[in-house]
């Protein structure tokens, strides 16, 4: 699965059901917030550890989540470095 159809998947078949260029734009804008542009149509397993929790992050935003509880606390250290 690529970092598009992670993300998307949420968007596409939760409570939003984003479909066509309101889909397309949502993602684009998550992916470009999480500066993971260049990785989007990469498979999800070919990620470095950062961007791997980047992607999770995104996929768990793209819905317009508040609040995104994380598990791991280096991942959020991570994210904090990436996104200062």
């Amino acid at each position: 699965m690529s970092v598009f159809r992670n993300i998307a998947f949420p968007l596409r078949y939760g409570s939003r059901k984003l479909k066509g260029s309101r889909l397309q734009r949502r993602v684009e804008e998550v992916v470009e917030l999480m500066g993971l542009t260049e990785q989007i149509n990469r498979p999800v397993t070919r990620l470095f550890r950062w961007t791997a929790a980047a992607g999770s992050a995104c996929a768990g935003t793209g819905p317009g989540a508040h609040v995104l509880l994380m598990d791991e606390p280096f991942r959020i250290s991570m994210l904090n470095s990436v996104l200062s």
